[in-house]
């Protein structure tokens, strides 16, 4: 057999055998990291506003439903992430709530957003990580009811750091926009991602403040 032939039928069997491999083993590697390398747009972004994420939560569960967590992460671009393939800056990858059914007293249900097509999937069961009556007793999260929180004042908190951000980061993203319990309250908290301009390093920054907007519960957008 001449050698290009062999060559030829090397590289067929090797992708065939590949192939065989990935269908057998890989699929639930692939659905797992396909949030992170699914190209495809995605329905939303930082331009359609920080609190686009809450906003469809809110339509889509009503004013009166208590949350007791909502999580928003955003793209922060192949250059800040030093990743190539990643999403471009802004994109929504995550759009996620957990919540108690109105009248219902048992777990909560998890809703998540489908980033591509902006539509929220059918709710599942919060996992309980109590191991015994009292963890479940002692473990049960604060709730808020969604007419309570004002996310874009976030907008307006991010605005007023924009200028020390910009001298501190050659270039950053916001990476999170979340309601978050701390202790028995809630804190509306934002996650940046920047290159710093004294090393060039990527640098995670996070800030909080109340959900009225009126108090910063924490500031360490620029490192502790």
């Amino acid at each position: 057999m001449p050698f290009p032939t062999r060559l030829l039928f090397a590289l067929v069997l090797a992708t065939s055998l590949s192939a065989c491999h990935r269908s057998a083993g890989d699929s639930v590697s692939d659905d797992a990291n396909s949030g992170q390398r699914d190209n495809r747009p995605t329905r939303y972004s930082l331009a359609d506003g920080p609190d686009i994420c809450f906003r469809k939560v809110l339509a889509a569960l009503g004013p009166e439903v208590r949350v007791s967590e909502i999580t928003s992460l955003f793209a922060a671009g192949p250059r800040i992430e030093g990743d190539e393939e990643g999403a471009p800056q802004g994109a929504m990858t995550i759009c996620s709530v957990d919540y108690q059914r109105p009248g219902a007293s048992g777990p909560l249900l998890n809703l998540r957003m489908d980033p591509h097509t902006g539509a929220f999937g059918q709710p599942t069961p919060v996992p309980d990580t109590g191991t015994s009556d009292a963890a479940k007793s002692t473990s049960t999260p604060p709730l808020v009811a969604l007419k309570q929180i004002n996310a874009a004042k976030l907008q307006d908190f991010l605005q007023r750091q924009q200028k020390t951000l910009e001298r501190t980061y050659s270039a950053h993203a916001i990476e999170g926009i979340r309601l978050s319990a701390l202790g028995n309250t809630h804190v509306l908290r934002a996650d940046v991602l920047g290159l710093l301009r004294s090393s060039g390093a990527r640098q995670n920054g996070y800030a909080a403040i109340s959900l009225n907007g009126k108090h910063v519960v924490y500031n360490h957008l620029f490192g502790k």
